[in-house]
């Protein structure tokens, strides 16, 4: 992931990994993502959520 170390460890704090998944909620207001992760909703700010990279499984 492309992002700042601060983001970075918020995002690992979240549950959001290298080969975690999680699937989208709904996009939020403010312009990031609410997802779930483990069975919790989270919200991601937008600048974390466009540092995600992302393979849709079926």
């Amino acid at each position: 992931m492309e992002v700042s170390p601060e983001h970075r460890l918020r995002l690992y704090e979240l549950g959001v990994r290298p080969g975690s998944e999680f699937f989208i909620v709904n996009k939020a207001a403010f312009g990031g993502l609410v997802v779930n992760i483990a069975g919790a909703r989270v919200a991601v700010d937008r600048r974390s959520a466009r540092a995600i990279e992302v393979e849709e499984i079926a």
